[in-house]
């Protein structure tokens, strides 16, 4: 099992979550996003830590939320998708095999 991620949905937060995590997580942020913001990401970062949990975030810079989606061009970064799906399918290779 691995976990790529993009975003933080709705439901259980991570902190509520972190126990339970039994795979190496990716995670993408973008520089200017809200939500999560890059002070949520440090503290998720520290919780996974603290836990011994398999992670690594990256840091998108001039990139804010949404900046997978080409069918909105106020919030597309097109080198920070390119970018960030090659990482998560390198990752995924690794530790599917």
């Amino acid at each position: 099992m691995a976990a790529v991620a993009f975003a933080v949905g709705r439901g259980p937060t991570p902190f509520e979550r972190t126990a339970q995590i039994s795979c190496p997580i990716q995670g993408h942020f973008g520089a200017t996003d809200q939500n999560p913001t890059l002070d949520d990401m440090a503290k998720m970062d520290a919780e996974l830590t603290k836990f011994g949990k398999a992670h690594e975030f990256f840091v998108y810079q001039d990139t804010g939320h949404g900046f997978m989606d080409p069918h909105h061009p106020d919030r597309y970064v097109e080198q920070s998708d390119r970018e960030s799906w090659a990482r998560g399918l390198e990752f995924l290779g690794k530790n599917l095999g």
